[in-house]
This record gives C-alpha cells, sequence and structure tokens, in this order.
C-alpha cells in the first residue's frame, strides 16, 4: 500500500472509530455509564460533543495535515519535485475548506448500542487518538514522506485496543484495535 492509501486508511479509520467517542468531561454523563445503556439522544449528544472536542483539540487539522502532506508528496515525487515543492503544495492543501470536519456524522449511532464500554473507557480512547494524531502529525512531513517514511500503520493505543475487544461491532471494518 502506498503512503497515501495508508495514511488515508488510518485517518479513515480513526474519524469513523473516533467519531463517537466521549468521556464525562465534555459530553456532561457519567463516565461509568455504560454506552450501551444510554438513550439514543444520549449517544448523539455524546456523538456531538466528542466532535467538539475533536474539533478544540486540533484533531480534523491534524487529520487534514497528514493527507495534505500525502497527497502533496505523491504529486511531487511524480513531478520530480523536492520538500519545497511538496511543502507549498501542503501549504495550498491545508488552505483548503475540504477534509476540517466530520460531517453529519452523528445521524446513525447504532454502531454503540451494543457496547458495554463505559463513558470513561471512550474517553481514554478519544483522547489516545487525538494523541497519535498530533505526533503522526508533527512528525509526517514532505521530507519524511519523500524519503520513504512511512506513517503509522495503526495508532490504536492500548485504551482503543481494550475497547475494539469490548465493542467489536463499533469497530468492525475500521482496522483500529484490532
Amino acid at each position: 500500500m502506498t503512503s497515501k492509501g495508508r495514511v488515508i486508511s488510518i485517518v479513515g479509520g480513526v474519524l469513523i472509530g473516533g467519531i463517537f467517542v466521549a468521556g464525562c468531561g465534555f459530553t456532561g454523563i457519567g463516565g461509568g455509564k455504560q454506552i450501551d445503556s444510554l438513550s439514543e439522544d444520549d449517544r448523539k449528544q455524546v456523538c456531538e460533543r466528542t466532535q467538539e472536542h475533536l474539533q478544540d483539540e486540533g484533531f480534523y487539522e491534524d487529520t487534514k495535515r497528514l493527507l495534505c502532506v500525502a497527497t502533496s508528496a505523491a504529486s511531487v515525487s511524480i513531478a520530480g519535485g523536492d520538500a519545497a515543492a511538496c511543502e507549498a503544495a501542503v501549504s495550498t492543501c491545508l488552505k483548503s475548506d475540504s477534509g476540517t470536519s466530520s460531517g453529519d456524522s452523528c445521524a446513525d449511532t447504532s454502531s454503540l448500542s451494543s457496547c458495554p464500554a463505559t463513558i470513561s473507557e471512550f474517553e481514554d480512547c478519544i483522547d489516545e487518538q487525538i494523541d497519535a494524531m498530533k505526533e503522526a502529525a508533527a512528525a509526517f512531513d514532505c521530507a519524511a514522506a519523500l524519503s520513504g517514511t512511512q506513517p503509522p500503520e495503526s495508532m490504536a493505543g492500548p485504551a482503543c485496543t481494550a475497547l475494539a475487544k469490548k465493542c467489536p461491532d463499533y469497530f468492525s471494518g475500521q482496522g483500529e484495535g484490532t
């Protein structure tokens, strides 16, 4: 798989996997509550407040940076350009309006209805994903991409790995945490 394909796969899994995740710190729902006991309205609240948290923590911007670096490096590499040309392309990409929000992904929260994890366990996973994305975005620049350095294969740490075991329906098809 190419760098671009790997980044897109990772970012997609992180966005899909992290979009409903939240903790009582920003949901207003007690951290000890089990997700599968929440009403549809409460699950939607968890989702919406999680999106706000992701936005506030720069998750979407970091995701966009990774995608911009991967696509710019691929384009520049094909054209025979260098790191400076890649960084210019990244700058243009970052100024575009695409890729900075999650859309209306809170319309369907059914993947959480069979998840016995607690709100706190979800919060741990989302914070782990935010930290991993920040690290990946900081480390994966044009020079690294053009030299053949690959983005991380997986950004699933112990919290998300544990969550994936408790809530396999939530993570099915995403490749994260498994």
